[in-house]
Formats: structure tokens, C-alpha cells, sequence
């Protein structure tokens, strides 16, 4: 039995070149095989393009047909073309939040949402509505916050960077879940998020200098640790990723070896290596 699913990866001599991307680890980005014996994780690399016109991306967030992008040096949120790169327009991020790097998005009728965190200086998240403008959300669990998203029913999942924490939020702030992912290696964590997985909700992490991308399942009372791929292009630094429920991908930005921002596209494939009782809804799903 095989899940198949899109998603965006990087690979390469990541080294921590970036203030938020804390120490420099001691681990290489030589990439590695899979850790589970549950499931062999494949990828396959798919669209990949430039992001030049960055100067320090790092959150992203798939939203109505576009990328929402944060660039913490502007403190400014851009949309971008997924499949051209291309932005198509920017909006500055309210002085509170002067290190933006995590964002997530949604909508409900008449009105759309973001939110975002800051890595540094603030502990905040503020909210944007497109009905009432910017505004303080809620004092951030994470002391050391990087990526989020958004789950279908609303829950947003964030990642600390030096603790490896996985926060469950509710948007007023209320924590319901939370984890220390010790099959994360050292280094700062950055990007986080989810997507489906059968009838559960999967949650796929990055780091900064990680050579693996770290794979879960949530089946809404526990956290299961899936395994890791290795990522398929050279890269000095990664960051956000994001999944797109519109194409079934997820799109990841990152740094080449010139330094230079790109976002790709792949596909990931799990391929169950054992018959498993418990995971007989996951395989009913597909």
C-alpha cells in the first residue's frame, strides 16, 4: 500500500549562515535514509524556481491560490506566484512584529485572516483582517518561535526552534497540545507544517541545516513519528514549506549555493514496510 502526496524539498551543505538560525550545528548535511521501519519515504523533485528578489524569506503560507511570503529584513509580507516565483504584491508588517517569520492564513466569508509571529525581539502573534487591519492575537507559547500553519479545524501548529516544542494552538491563544521532538538532530528547527495523511493530519518539520525533512501523524489524541527523507537538492539554508490542499504539493524555500532564494516543488511517497493493525484507517483512506 502506497500513500502518494506533492511536497517541496532541499538538500545540500546547510550551514548556519543566518542570525535566526541560532549556533552552527556540528551535524553535516549529508543526506541519510529513511529512520522508520513502518514506512520507506521517497521523494521526487518537481518544479523548482528562483526567488531572487528576496532578501531574507524565511515563513511561508499557501493562501488562495498564491504563497504568502515573509521577508523579515523589509518586515513585510509578499504574495508570490508558485509556479513563476514572481511576487505580485507586498504588505509591511505592523512595528510590533519587526523579526516576522512564521505565517499562516485562512478565511471565512467575508473576511481573511493572517498571522504571524516574530523570532527574535517579540513574543507576540498579531492577526491581520482584511476587514479591520492589524491587530494583537496573543502572547506566543514558543520562546523561540519559527514556523506555522493552520489545520482544517482551525488549530495553529508552531514550532520552537532551539526546544524542538510542537505547539497545538487555538486562535485565541490556548495551547491543547504540545510535544518535544526528540527525533529532530541539533540545530534550530524552522519550517512546520501539516497536511493530510488518510484520515489523520500529518506534520512534516525542517531545520535550518537539517539534511532530512521529519515526518508525523496525528490521529487527534497522538503524535506519531513517521520517519525522515532525505532532501534531493543542494542548498546552504532552508526555511518555511508549506502544503496546498488546491495542488496537492507542498512549495519550500530555500537558499542555493550562490546564496540565492528559490522555492521548489516534489512529490513524496510512503510506502507501508509493515502490516500494522493501527494503521488500518490511514490504508482505507487511499
Amino acid at each position: 500500500m502506497k500513500i502518494t502526496l506533492v511536497l517541496v524539498l532541499i538538500t545540500g551543505a546547510c550551514l548556519a549562515l543566518d542570525p535566526d538560525a541560532g549556533p552552527l550545528s556540528q551535524r553535516t548535511c549529508d543526506p541519510v535514509e529513511p529512520e522508520t521501519d513502518d514506512w520507506i519515504i521517497s521523494i521526487t523533485s518537481m518544479n523548482d524556481v528562483s526567488l531572487a528578489w528576496g532578501t531574507e524569506l524565511r515563513g511561508c503560507d499557501f493562501f488562495e491560490g498564491e504563497l504568502f511570503v515573509t521577508d523579515y529584513t523589509l518586515d513585510s509580507i509578499f504574495a508570490v506566484n508558485p509556479n513563476t516565483g514572481g511576487k505580485t504584491f507586498g504588505m509591511p508588517c505592523p512595528p510590533e512584529i519587526p523579526q516576522v517569520l512564521g505565517i499562516c492564513c485562512y478565511s471565512i466569508p467575508a473576511e481573511s485572516f493572517i498571522y504571524i509571529n516574530d523570532w527574535d525581539t517579540d513574543t507576540e502573534i498579531y492577526v491581520y483582517s482584511t476587514v479591520s487591519g492589524w491587530s494583537y492575537a496573543f502572547n506566543n507559547p514558543a520562546a523561540e518561535p519559527r514556523g506555522m500553519d493552520f489545520d482544517p479545524s482551525l488549530n495553529i501548529w508552531e514550532i520552537d526552534a532551539a526546544s524542538h516544542d510542537l505547539y497545538v494552538l487555538d486562535i485565541g491563544g490556548a495551547v491543547s497540545e504540545s510535544w518535544t521532538l526528540s527525533e529532530l538532530p541539533s540545530g534550530y528547527a524552522c519550517g512546520c507544517s501539516v497536511f493530510p495523511f488518510g484520515s489523520d493530519l500529518g506534520v512534516i518539520i525542517g531545520g535550518y541545516e537539517y539534511p532530512d525533512f521529519y515526518f508525523y501523524s496525528f490521529d487527534g489524541s497522538t503524535l506519531e513519528y513517521l520517519g525522515a527523507a532525505p532532501v534531493p537538492q543542494a542548498a546552504s539554508s532552508s526555511y518555511g514549506i508549506s502544503w496546498s490542499d488546491l495542488t496537492q504539493s507542498f512549495y519550500w524555500i530555500y537558499k542555493d549555493a550562490g546564496l540565492s532564494f528559490r522555492l521548489c516543488e516534489f512529490t513524496v511517497e510512503f510506502e507501508v514496510t509493515l502490516d500494522q493493525t493501527t494503521w488500518g484507517a490511514v490504508k482505507a483512506g487511499f
